[in-house]
This record gives structure tokens, sequence and C-alpha cells, in this order.
């Protein structure tokens, strides 16, 4: 009988050293997926297509196709299994739409949040007007000295560089201490990525600004992974 207690003893003992380890192994796992921020552009609006500045509070409407797109995105999302504790986004109606979209098609069930520190930085001379024109009346050849126009106060009076960083910075902050060990995600502009891949990785506070590339409309990017922040590149 004593022997047969041994026996079971260390059978318990070896059964539960393996579901340690199993628990240990998935756990370690799961860390490797937790604590990620992913990002997503919102859908295209008109003035996007038209090749108009969407800038500040200016409240441009996704369009019909592009609310397709960002459906078509939320169904790539979920077939890649990637999941998200929380989806917050700008106050501005076309990144609101487009994380209701996406929530939708991934089963989101959760509080959709919404924070006017994620909005593009202000910019109120050059709000609705065409790139292509601006860049004619301001003698500008590329986009890298088309968004440091945005630093000149002459400009842009309303809200400098370092101002909407330190905004972008609180919102960060506060996602970052609010909702530890989340996957979250942030739909919003593509200027306000920019200061993102700055306080996530470091990256030079110019090179983030004006020299990374434009984000593309409804295309998720995971802001956490070190291949994606200089190049930008979609994982959808």
């Amino acid at each position: 009988m004593k022997r047969w207690r041994t026996r079971a003893n260390r059978k318990i003992k070896s059964i539960s050293f393996w579901f340690f380890l199993i628990c240990y192994y998935i756990g370690g796992m799961n860390k490797e997926k937790i604590n990620k921020i992913f990002f997503i552009r919102h859908g295209q609006t008109n003035n996007n297509l038209l090749g108009n500045m969407n800038t500040g509070d200016d409240n441009d409407p996704l369009t019909e196709k592009w609310r397709q797109q960002a459906q078509l995105a939320g169904q790539k999302i979920k077939d890649s299994w990637i999941w998200f504790d929380l989806i917050i986004s700008s106050n501005l109606d076309r990144a609101i739409e487009t994380g209701k979209i996406i929530g939708s098609e991934i089963w989101y069930s959760w509080e959709y949040l919404v924070d006017k520190r994620l909005r593009e930085q202000d910019g109120w001379v050059f709000m609705g007007r065409s790139r292509d024109e601006i860049k004619k009346e301001y003698s500008i050849e590329n986009d890298c000295d088309f968004r440091k126009l945005f630093r000149d106060k002459k400009y842009n009076q309303v809200e400098s560089p370092e101002e909407f960083t330190k905004r972008v910075a609180e919102a960060l902050d506060y996602l970052n201490s609010a909702y530890t060990g989340k996957n979250i995600l942030i739909v919003a502009h593509s200027g306000t990525a920019r200061p993102l891949a700055h306080l996530i990785h470091w990256v030079d506070i110019d090179y983030a600004l004006y020299e990374m590339k434009w984000l593309p409309n409804a295309k998720l990017v995971d802001l956490e992974d070190d291949k994606n922040y200089k190049k930008i590149e979609a994982i959808n």
C-alpha cells in the first residue's frame, strides 16, 4: 500500500511538472502577443481622394468605397488571428467610423474609446487646400519639404510640432498606464503615427515627423515591431 502511494505521488508530481511546463510555455507565447500597439489609418475621405489637406479638426467623412475597404481590413485582421482588447480612435468621424467597422468585422465586443489628442496636427493655413497647389505656391518638390511647412510658425500659428508630439505622448502615456498588458488598436491619422514612432522607438523626431512615408489608408501596422517603424509597412 505504501509502495502504491509512493508511485502515485511520483506520478502526480510528474503530471504536475509537465502541466507547469505547458502552462509556462503557453504563458510565454501569450507574453509575446500582449503589450502590443497596433495602428490603422482611417479609410479614405473625399479630401484624400482629391489630394486635399485634412488637418486638425477637419471632419471630412469616409467615402462609401472606403467603408468597404475598412470592412476588408477588418476581415484580414480576423483572418490573421489578431485580436484587440481596446479600440481607441481620434474624435473625428472618419477615425471613429473606421474603428467601428473594423470592430464589427472582428466581433469586438468591448468599449470604443475616443481621444481628441490623437488628431492630426493642426494646420489651419493649409486646411482643405490641394497638396499640389501648396507645393507649387511654395516651390516644393518633395513630401519631406512639404511636411516641414508645418513647423514654420509663419504658416502654422495654431499648434507647433512640439505641442503636437506632446499631446500624442500624453495619449500614449494614458494607454500604457490604464491598459497595461493589452492589445490596443489606435485608429487615427497618418500624421499621428509619426510622433508615435518617435515615442515608441525613440526614432529621431525630425525623421519621424518629416521623412517617414505616408501611411496608406485602412492598412494595419504593428507599431511595436522594429522592422516596421522606419518603412511603416502594413501587415495586412
